[in-house]
């Protein structure tokens, strides 16, 4: 296990974490079972993940191959939004506000960070 966040959804805290097997999974703490289905299987290593408020709770997980993703876990996770076009391998990632909208600020094995619009306000 290489990645783990913590936050709440529905009020219940709940855990997010990813590693070497490339799955994300989500965890219910106050009874320590799975809160759904494994949210994917990436094709390399998820380095980091993050739980943030996005117009309901979601989640967003780093990957080895360049790529972010964010699921909306109010919906159950679902079908994820990917962001694409880091240089290298993304290692870090934070959600945060900005400017009245919600943003993830990722850190790459190159040295580069990026800004992503996640496009809710």
């Amino acid at each position: 296990m290489e990645a783990v966040a913590i936050g709440s959804l529905n009020g219940r805290p709940i855990a997010v974490t990813g590693g070497s097997d490339r799955y994300v999974r989500w965890w219910d703490l106050a009874d320590g079972q799975p809160a759904g289905a494994p949210l994917g299987r990436e094709t390399d290593w998820v380095w980091d993940t993050a739980v943030g408020e996005l117009a309901g709770q979601t989640i967003a997980a780093a990957v080895g191959d360049g790529t972010g993703r964010v699921w909306n876990l109010s919906q159950g996770g679902g079908q994820p939004l990917t962001l694409e076009g880091a240089v290298d391998s993304v290692w870090g990632l934070a959600l945060t506000r900005l400017n009245d909208h919600t943003v993830m600020i990722t850190g790459c094995l190159d040295g580069r960070v990026r800004l992503w619009d996640l496009g809710v306000t």
